[in-house]
């Protein structure tokens, strides 16, 4: 599916989804299937489990190198975004009061998209 959107000129963006399922795949496994991907979403344990990085600055950095552009959410923390090999920054988040974060990264991942 990825190289018949590369051949129509369409970005495909991927979230990894789930730490567990990627250490059951492997790390090397994943980026070889999705590797053609323009954008990547992936939260901190996820990026870690790609990278083997110790922090969200290294494994944007390294992961960039693969998809073009990286941003790894990092929870309250907001995220660390790199492309091509280097950091560009980080997104901080406002401080609030959470009540029930499922479906936070997906809203990120929507917003970042849509910008």
């Amino acid at each position: 599916l990825m190289a018949r959107a590369r051949a129509a000129g369409v970005p495909v963006s991927v979230d990894p989804n789930s730490a567990a399922f990627l250490r059951e795949v492997g790390a090397a496994d994943f980026l070889a299937w999705t590797g053609e991907a323009a954008l990547c979403f992936p939260n901190l344990d996820e990026a870690v489990v790609l990278t083997g990085a110790a922090t969200a600055h290294e494994a944007a950095v390294a992961l960039s190198e693969t998809y073009g552009l990286v941003a790894v959410t990092c929870g309250a923390e907001g995220a660390v975004v790199a492309a091509g090999g280097r950091l560009l920054g980080s997104v901080v988040q406002e401080p609030l009061d959470a009540v029930d974060s499922t479906g936070a990264g997906d809203a990120f991942c929507a917003g970042f998209l849509g910008a």
